[in-house]
């Protein structure tokens, strides 16, 4: 009857143990897939300001252009 016992205890601790490394695993896979969804969006930000930026200097060298021909 003890053996018994002891092999429900061992399977419990054994079934606790492997439902904590997938609870492990889990955690690190959802931390993996937000940095790379963090990444993607930092990514992205960097992408709007270039191209905003690039926006801004076309719209200022038009503007330049603009008022030298009102000079004149």
């Amino acid at each position: 009857m003890t053996m018994v016992r002891l092999m429900m205890v061992l399977a419990i601790i054994a079934v606790g143990f492997v439902s904590m490394k997938s609870c492990d695993t889990a955690v690190s896979l959802k931390t993996e897939q937000t940095l790379q969804y963090q990444q993607k969006i930092d990514q992205k930000l960097r992408e709007s300001d270039d191209m905003i930026r690039e926006r801004l200097q076309e719209s200022d060298e038009i503007y330049r252009q603009k008022m030298e021909q009102t000079e004149y």
